[in-house]
């Protein structure tokens, strides 16, 4: 009777283990699939806003390696004379928690042809941010595709104003 009751309680405790560790992986992977649409979306707005010249809402979407004061970054926006015409994410990928990597395909009026850079995409303050800026001149195309991590850019952008 007793080994009965012992038995009971280890597949009790056995299945309860089991059915919360399947819960917290279902969670997981529901949570990043969350996090992709969530930057998907952000990457759509960047797209419309941009090609609009919405400069307040690409302010709100991205930050800038080029410029990381928001306010250098505006005055930068405000001054240029180009205009996207297209941007769409291809592919994301989860580097860790709180940065994607976005695959991502532009062009501008003044391009010749369309280009594929790898984008960060980071939460700061809870806000999912495009990091624009990258050099697309860099050669081999590899130095404009590095992807760092995310503490490396709360330190680049931590003294600068918050949008």
């Amino acid at each position: 009777m007793m080994n009965k009751v012992k038995w009971q309680r280890l597949l009790l405790i056995t299945l309860a283990v089991f059915v919360s560790t399947q819960l917290s992986f279902g969670m997981e992977a529901y949570g990043t699939q969350d996090e992709e649409a969530i930057i998907r979306s952000v990457l759509q707005d960047l797209a419309r806003a941009s090609k609009e010249r919405d400069i307040e809402t690409v302010l709100k979407l991205t930050r800038d390696l080029r410029w990381p004061n928001p306010m250098d970054q505006r005055e930068s926006m405000e001054q240029m004379d180009d205009r996207l015409v297209r941007l769409e994410a291809t592919n994301l990928v989860k580097i860790d928690n709180g940065l994607y990597k976005a695959n991502v395909t532009h062009q501008s009026l003044k391009m010749d042809e369309e280009v594929t850079v790898e984008m960060p995409v980071w939460r700061e303050n809870g806000a999912w941010k495009v990091i624009v800026g990258q050099d697309l001149e860099a050669n081999p195309v590899s130095d404009r595709n590095t992807i760092r991590s995310s503490s490396y850019y709360k330190y680049l952008f931590s003294s600068n104003y918050q949008y």
